[in-house]
């Protein structure tokens, strides 16, 4: 989690508090819930929208413990999680904090939204004259062919980092921020040269304005 804020000063909720401390908890902390730890192991998360639910269902509910209400396997984001999944979570839940864990649910902080969000654009430079590519290229290609493609083509890379492809073994996903006259044409000639393109935030020449209509974009092609 180094390319992501980790935070340990976010408050956790134990198992013994009350709905009606928790709630109180929720609110002043504002993320939509919070999570819940039994000692230092994340056993769930106790949402907002959970508590007016239980307030709805009686007021008694207000004095009993969460260990009385049944917990639900919570979001959470592996310790060693590529940043990518992060926001791809995001985009799914409506709540402002993910848990992160290792293997054996040992918590270690939480990532907030804003945090991750600004961390994304702060690490490819969006801007209005930039684009954003992903392509498929097999595990040993050389990243030198690559970039001497680009640079033929007048193609500038702003950032640009590598991961194994999860759905094929044998080939890494690079995603780069760039800045090129034309972003159809580039992706052509990529493909020419056996690169596949599996994300191209300007798929023809005219180029968005909206900077948040790109991070949406990108956040719909995470959740594919």
């Amino acid at each position: 989690m180094s390319r992501l804020t980790l935070r340990s000063d976010v408050p956790t909720l134990k198992l013994a508090d009350t709905l009606a401390a928790a709630a109180l908890l929720i609110q002043e902390t504002q993320l939509g819930g919070l999570p819940i730890l039994k000692q230092d192991k994340l056993v769930g998360t106790l949402l907002e929208s959970d508590v007016e639910m239980l307030t709805d269902a009686g007021e008694k509910n207000l004095h009993r413990s969460i260990s009385s209400f049944p917990l639900y396997a919570p979001i959470t984001l592996d310790v060693n999680a590529h940043p990518y999944h992060a926001i791809a979570l995001f985009g799914k839940i409506q709540h402002d904090f993910l848990p992160v864990v290792d293997k054996e649910m040992n918590y270690h902080g939480v990532v907030l939204r804003d945090d991750a969000m600004r961390e994304f654009f702060e690490r490819f430079h969006f801007s209005d004259d930039a684009s954003l590519l992903e392509i498929e290229a097999p595990a040993q290609f050389r990243l030198s062919d690559l970039i001497r493609l680009l640079e033929q083509n007048e193609t500038r890379v702003l950032s640009l980092s590598t991961r194994r492809s999860d759905e094929n073994e044998d080939a890494q996903l690079i995603t780069m921020q760039i800045q090129t006259r034309d972003a159809f044409r580039l992706q052509r000639t990529l493909e020419r040269y056996g690169y596949c393109v599996t994300y191209n935030s300007h798929p023809s020449s005219a180029y968005e304005d909206d900077l948040a209509q790109k991070a949406q974009a990108f956040l719909r092609y995470l959740e594919m």
